[in-house]
């Protein structure tokens, strides 16, 4: 399971509303086990479909309860956990970032660069070199 300071901090978020009389719910139990199904399958490409068959779950009513819980869409959950790992493939490794973006689960060096950057406001080449020790 991929663990990183986003996941832990969703995951914190989720168990401490889950534990709230006021705010538990089937549909935060619901945001915890796509959370956790995304963190184990965060290379894999998205797919609702997917994630709602695994969990016996019609796919609208995923969506919005993850929404609902976390403040995030499922796309917007997955495209952060890839880049949370390509933070700290680039910052620990000498990766080609093409090589970093294949095994987060990217077909293209294009698509992860452009993501990369709406999620971090820099490009990975820039990212490596203000975070490498």
């Amino acid at each position: 399971m991929l663990t990183t300071p986003y996941s832990q901090q969703m995951n914190g978020i989720l168990a401490e509303k889950k534990q709230n009389p006021v705010h538990h719910s089937a549909g935060y139990e619901l945001a915890a086990r796509a959370a956790a199904y995304l963190e184990e399958h965060y290379t894999d490409k998205f797919s609702l479909d997917a994630i709602a068959s695994t969990l016996y779950i019609d796919k609208i009513y995923l969506a919005k309860c993850f929404k609902q819980a976390t403040g995030d869409t499922l796309l917007q959950y997955h495209n952060r956990l890839r880049c949370e790992e390509a933070k700290r493939l680039l910052s620990s490794t000498d990766l080609p970032i093409e090589e970093v973006s294949s095994q987060v689960g990217y077909v293209t060096p294009s698509h992860f660069s452009r993501l990369f950057r709406k999620y971090t406001n820099m490009s990975p080449s820039q990212y490596r070199l203000e975070h490498t020790s």
